[in-house]
């Protein structure tokens, strides 16, 4: 979906994505586009943060940031704004933070077969 939006013209200076923060850099991980997923409260969602990183490099955006609070969102700024951030690291295991779920729920995303299955399809 966010692919679409940018290979059809949007280019905003910014950009935060929600990612997979289960899937630690450089694991990838995503799951098909189906307009009917809703999600189950497991870890099947979304896309880990490899993903996006190379999504977005391709559409001139960089990570400068990734949210310590959640372990959940990052943040892209075009190209046009990077030289901005030179004091931010390039490295995404430097920018990538772990998932904090349990700041919001009482347990963690419980393990889906969806994941296993998607992870080795």
């Amino acid at each position: 979906m966010v692919e679409n939006l940018l290979e059809n013209g949007f280019a905003p200076k910014l950009f935060i994505v929600e990612y997979n923060g289960k899937f630690r850099p450089p694991a990838r991980f995503q799951i098909a586009y189906n307009p009917a997923h809703t999600w189950a409260g497991d870890d099947y969602f979304g896309a880990a943060l490899a993903n996006y990183v190379d999504m977005f490099e391709k559409h001139r955006f960089r990570l400068v940031c990734c949210s310590l609070i959640s372990g959940a969102n990052a943040f892209f700024v075009h190209s046009d704004f990077a030289g901005l951030f030179e004091d931010v690291p390039r490295d995404i295991l430097e920018l990538y933070a772990e998932p904090c779920y349990h700041h919001y729920h009482s347990l963690m995303n419980r393990p889906s077969p969806r994941t296993v299955a998607s992870l080795f399809m």
